[in-house]
């Protein structure tokens, strides 16, 4: 990097070489070919190898996986006119210092070895008599846990290369606000390829086009006419989600929506921005929750008794003409599970009643009947049950999940009498033995 590095400074005159190209293809060498960086990994035994020079600092943070280094990462960072003038013993610490505070996010709270080829630092880790400047570099090493390991500088090539072939920071500065989105488009493998495709006048879907440089979509609105909106590719889309939303001060998703069709298209547009709004931290943590909010269920006590307590439901019109309407009772039992059908031509307090008589006719009276708030099951009902000692309790309106058990089962039951209507010529009344038999 020394060669393009001289191109920077003040008062150098522009000129490129062979040299300075040279520099740059093997820099592209080194950055894409092996050895690769591997994820970080917790748990793993953790090497810091550090290096310096006059030129620079190097260091190269390593994993130990299966008895072979990987690496995690590399820092290099060139030194200032007044740190070029340390003492070797001095950049060394200083190495340690910079390449802690780059991959401090990998290391601070975890235990790891600081591998460096002067035997000098790990004798002053607890030496009195410092320079300042060098007590205050130890003094920001005591938030971490490690220990100074001592190896040969032909051993620690890796970090020497670092630190004597440093990296410059390369800055994009982006013009205008299409800029990015152009940038973007071109790095995205499927937008780059339709984009390929319109330049060569080889497209066959005509709802995309090329405009200012940016590739759009031709979007059809609720009102008949077409916007040309732009694509947003996928890695920026929920940069671009958290963007409006934060400028709208995270209202909810369907404004964000409408803002966001006002410029911009991409896949699935409306499932991604509820979804990313959905999850939204901030919305979670200091929004209030929006509609009825529903009440903790008090759970019924389970009894071990068989038709202690039952479970009883009426389903809603299933068949037939509006003037002849039919339905299901079901009753389950608590204990057991066992499932008992009845086929009632009316929705009343007589068909609910005679549905009761004959589960007490057959099984005893039970102790406790759990139903709706449906009007079948009031006033005569009632007077029913209190008078063989019945309890009888109704659950809270619109909570059908307070009667769970014959809903559950309701949900079974309407399943399957859709199949006996759609694929038997027999009324499904007659096949409700079956279906209750299997339901149990």
């Amino acid at each position: 990097m020394a060669p393009l590095y001289e191109l920077t400074k003040a008062g150098t005159k522009w000129e490129w070489t062979d040299c300075h190209e040279a520099a740059r293809m093997k820099i592209i060498n080194y950055l894409t070919c092996a050895p690769l960086l591997t994820i970080f990994k917790e748990g793993v035994p953790i090497e810091l190898h550090t290096d310096a020079s006059a030129l620079g600092f190097g260091a190269v943070l390593i994993q130990i996986l299966g008895g072979r280094q990987h690496v995690i990462g590399y820092f290099s960072q060139r030194t200032t006119k007044a740190e070029c003038n340390y003492h070797s013993y001095e950049l060394e610490t200083l190495a340690v210092v910079r390449s802690v505070k780059h991959f401090r996010h990998f290391l601070y709270g975890r235990k790891f070895t600081v591998v460096t080829d002067c035997n000098a630092l790990k004798a002053s880790r607890y030496k009195q008599e410092l320079l300042p400047r060098v007590h205050r570099w130890w003094s920001f090493l005591q938030n971490f846990d490690f220990e100074v390991e001592y190896r040969k500088g032909e051993r620690l090539k890796h970090a020497d290369f670092f630190s004597r072939n440093h990296v410059t920071q390369k800055i994009l500065n982006l013009t205008s606000d299409k800029d990015w989105l152009v940038m973007e488009q071109y790095r995205d493998p499927v937008l780059s390829r339709i984009i390929s495709d319109i330049k060569k006048n080889d497209i066959k879907n005509t709802d995309y086009l090329i405009r200012d440089e940016v590739l759009c979509q031709k979007v059809k609105q609720n009102d008949g006419r077409t916007k040309i909106l732009k694509i947003v590719p996928q890695s920026y889309q929920w940069s671009i989600i958290n963007h409006y939303h934060e400028a709208l001060k995270h209202f909810g998703w369907e404004k964000t929506l409408d803002k966001l069709k006002e410029h911009f298209w991409f896949d699935k547009m409306s499932s991604k921005v509820r979804s990313f709004i959905d999850n939204c931290v901030i919305c979670k943590t200091l929004k209030g929750t929006s509609g009825a909010t529903q009440m903790e269920l008090h759970p019924i006590e389970k009894i071990a008794e068989p038709f202690h307590t039952i479970h009883i439901d009426i389903s809603g019109k299933l068949s037939g003409p509006s003037s002849e309407k039919e339905y299901v009772f079901v009753a389950v039992d608590a204990f057991s599970k066992f499932v008992l059908l009845k086929y009632a031509s009316k929705k009343n307090q007589e068909s609910a009643l005679q549905h009761l008589k004959e589960i007490i006719f057959l099984f005893g009276a039970p102790k406790r009947i759990i139903v709706d708030g449906d009007g079948a099951f009031v006033s005569q009902y009632e007077q029913y049950c209190k008078k063989y000692g019945i309890e009888l309790h109704h659950t809270a309106a619109y909570t059908s999940r307070a009667n769970g058990q014959a809903e559950r089962v309701m949900r079974v039951i309407k399943d399957g009498l859709t199949v006996i209507s759609n694929t038997q010529k027999d009324h499904w009344e007659y096949a409700l033995g079956a279906l209750q038999a299997n339901a149990i």
